[in-house]
């Protein structure tokens, strides 16, 4: 009851108080060793289930039309002390979360965790020839996490080759958005089935296919998944998110004015 109690205070004095920012004299950003990987897409393209394999089982994977990320959630890689997974509640969520607040969501848990270096991830699926309104209103929120964000962005095709073909719609999206990116770039662009988690008894081009032939048609296991993403996202750049702390004259509370309340 007490600690409501200091909630309901604080909330109503960050009400009252109206804070006078200027830069702190010791801290101009905050400075990590930490990064995160921000994971775009609709519902049912694979985002969770990717994150799963490296953060755990902690991570809640949906099989239907209904988001299962209600907010955007950090996890911690379960091999890594400075690597983080975030599952965003995308740009095109069922629960119909506009993009400012998306955002902002990030930022403020990127922000708490004291992270500021990151790479996208992009997963797509379903029909991709066509520049349909949610890969749109997605290369537009990516787009929102920088000028830069698309040199450390990995395009993930379910259900696709290593390197995917007719990908026009999601292509023209993310190019009209500042990708400049090729049917060809060996880099940013990745696909695979998931073999541990479907069902191929009825696919005839796995069944007739031997196991050589399988992986260059993209058909992998979970530790082949890890270690293909892996070494994409490898050769992608950092992108740096900037965060300024500044100091209150009034209070003397310290941070990002975005984030301080």
């Amino acid at each position: 009851i007490a600690t409501n109690k200091l909630f309901i205070l604080a909330q109503t004095m960050s009400l009252v108080v109206k804070h006078e920012f200027k830069a702190a004299d010791e801290e101009k950003s905050v400075v990590s060793n930490k990064e995160a990987i921000i994971c775009v897409g609709s519902t049912g393209t694979g985002k969770s289930s990717l994150i799963k394999l490296y953060c755990g089982d902690n991570v809640v994977v949906g099989h239907h039309t209904q988001s299962q990320t209600i907010n955007s959630t950090l996890f911690q890689e379960s091999k890594s002390n400075d690597r983080y997974w975030l599952d965003s509640q995308g740009a095109n969520c069922s629960s119909g979360t506009n993009d400012a607040k998306v955002l902002t969501d990030i930022l403020k848990k990127l922000y708490d965790e004291k992270i500021n270096k990151i790479k996208v991830i992009w997963c797509v699926s379903g029909d991709m020839c066509r520049e349909k309104q949610e890969f749109q209103a997605q290369a537009k929120f990516i787009k929102l996490l920088g000028d830069n964000i698309w040199n450390s962005c990995l395009i993930i095709k379910k259900m696709g080759k290593p390197i995917p073909k007719k990908m026009n719609g999601v292509l023209s999206a993310a190019n009209k958005c500042g990708a400049n990116i090729k049917d060809d770039d060996k880099k940013r662009l990745y696909g695979f089935k998931a073999l541990d988690h479907g069902d191929f008894a009825d696919d005839d081009l796995y069944n007739y296919t031997s196991n050589e032939k399988h992986m260059e048609l993209g058909f992998f296991h979970d530790d082949q998944i890890l270690s293909g993403v892996t070494h994409k996202l490898s050769q992608l750049p950092i992108a740096q998110i900037n965060f300024t702390i500044e100091k209150c004259n009034k209070c003397g509370i310290k941070g990002d004015r975005r984030f301080v309340y």
